[in-house]
């Protein structure tokens, strides 16, 4: 598959602590009847969230849900705990030993599946269009934007670009459109030579 027919459809991200989405509890109403919940109550209410930045981003673009199949990248930031860091005056120097990946809840499988539920029918069609996923969790940034900058330009790097949400818990987002038939994919040269040597 060629790389020029893989092309961003949108690219945004979304304020905010990202709540899982999964597991089902089951409920019972005054009359008696009994219905299924998420067991996660902020998953709702995330979910509207996600489904509102997703909106936004996709008519800024004038883009339209699409049809084909897309490739779904999510970053999810989470915070660090306080005992990453040290105390008193060391209150924002960061441990040696503290952990480089944050390994705790939530799954990542479930934030994602919130994600893509919330995208139905604002970017794509059916989230059954989701093909490929390149996913991951990080804490975010534990300096300030101009600390970090400073070391950076110190080791002869060029700094990531500052933005409003540095250093705060958020997510993400990026769907890439693919190709839809193997003539989108392949060039037709590939695709004939692949057919003869086949046959």
């Amino acid at each position: 598959m060629s790389k020029a027919s893989v092309k961003l459809l949108v690219s945004f991200t979304v304020a905010g602590v990202a709540q899982s989405r999964g597991s089902k509890s089951i409920g019972r109403k005054k009359d008696g009847t009994s219905f299924v919940r998420d067991s996660n109550r902020k998953s709702g209410p995330w979910m509207r969230t996600v489904e509102k930045a997703a909106r936004v981003a996709m008519q800024a673009a004038g883009k339209q849900p699409t049809a084909k199949p897309v490739k779904l990248v999510v970053t999810v930031y989470r915070e660090r705990p306080k005992c990453h860091f040290g105390t008193g005056k060391n209150a924002a120097v960061l441990h040696q030993r503290a952990a480089a990946f944050p390994q705790t809840y939530p799954d990542i499988t479930k934030v994602v599946r919130g994600i893509e539920d919330a995208m139905n029918e604002v970017v794509w069609v059916d989230d059954a269009q989701v093909t490929d996923q390149d996913n991951r969790k990080r804490f975010v940034e534990h300096e300030t934007w101009e600390v970090y900058a400073a070391k950076e330009i110190a080791a002869g790097r060029v700094p990531k670009p500052h933005h409003d949400l540095w250093g705060k818990p958020r997510v993400v987002i990026s769907v890439y459109e693919l190709p839809a038939t193997v003539a989108e994919a392949y060039p037709q040269s590939v695709t004939q030579r692949t057919l003869v040597g086949v046959s």
